[in-house]
């Protein structure tokens, strides 16, 4: 029984698999548009997904695509201190934000950061425009991934992922309740659900791609920072001196708390101390003395 079990679960597997490659068949661009070759379900839901794309996707030169963009923008300012502000107001203009910032202000050089922003697809090209005239462009840099296959081809694997599912779980009901038969086919039925958990966590990631792009902002001041002037030999020595009496202010300070919080402690560990030397030094002369008189005098002899 068990055999026949694990034949139908892997029969049920290839079936699935063959309903798959043909749901994806094929792809094609006719007058602008995709065709893909789907059963009657993917391809509404396909159709759909190109109906929304048409009317708010990004950048719709191509109706339909599910495309990714992302760019870097080298930028010169002349004063570095307000662009930050002035770049996230336009990041938010855009209805996007930051999601990361770096900002460098090595002394003596010339101060500089990376943004990172994400804004919607609709407005990438206007927020590129607008970052343009925060300062003047050293280099732009544009990459658009073309991710409308792997979308179609994640929606038919996790819709036929689901049917397989449901086979498997109706199998699942109507066996005979014995133990290895439950266990081979929910170990099928688990290795199919994290197929479909796979599929739809790539599905979201590339939905967040394409629905925000990505823009990397790079800015650097023309001019050099300017440090603040040196302290001459006076100033330097007279603030040294300054620095040396509040560390012995604060050493006596402390010396002053040690001894009002152990004003009781300390006079016993005196008399302790005292006493215990006593003892001692009296037992090393006693000992010292003992061993003298111990020791016997030899008379020279007589020639």
């Amino acid at each position: 029984m068990s055999r026949l079990v694990c034949w139908l679960v892997v029969m049920l597997g290839i079936l699935m698999g063959c309903s798959q490659s043909n749901e994806v068949s094929s792809a094609r661009m006719e007058d602008g548009s995709l065709t893909v070759g789907v059963d009657s379900g993917a391809k509404a839901s396909v159709a759909k997904s190109q109906a929304a794309n048409s009317e708010s996707g990004p950048s719709k030169g191509i109706a339909g695509r599910e495309i990714i963009y992302t760019s870097t923008i080298r930028l010169s300012v002349d004063d570095f201190d307000p662009f930050p502000e002035r770049l996230n107001q336009v990041a938010m203009d855009a209805g996007g934000f930051l999601s990361e910032t770096e900002v460098e202000r090595m002394q003596g050089a010339r101060r500089s950061g990376r943004w990172v922003i994400r804004v919607p697809a609709d407005n990438y090209r206007k927020f590129l425009h607008d970052v343009s005239e925060l300062g003047i462009p050293d280099s732009v840099r544009e990459k658009a991934n073309d991710v409308t296959m792997e979308f179609v081809d994640l929606q038919a694997r996790i819709s036929g992922g689901r049917k397989l599912e449901e086979q498997i779980v109706k199998l699942l009901e109507r066996q005979d309740g014995k133990i290895e038969n439950i266990l081979a086919v929910e170990k099928e039925l688990g290795r199919v659900r994290l197929e479909i958990e796979a599929q739809e966590g790539r599905l979201r990631f590339l939905k967040d791609q394409v629905g925000l792009s990505t823009i990397t902002v790079y800015a650097s001041e023309q001019k050099s920072f300017v440090p603040e002037k040196s302290k001459s030999l006076s100033e330097r020595i007279a603030l040294e001196f300054q620095n040396a009496l509040q560390d012995a202010k604060v050493i006596a300070e402390k010396g002053l708390l040690f001894v009002v919080a152990n004003c009781f402690v300390i006079p016993a560990w005196l008399v302790g101390a005292t006493l215990a030397w006593f003892l001692v030094f009296r037992h090393l002369w006693r000992s010292l003395m003992k061993t003298i008189h111990e020791v016997p005098i030899e008379n020279p002899k007589s020639p």
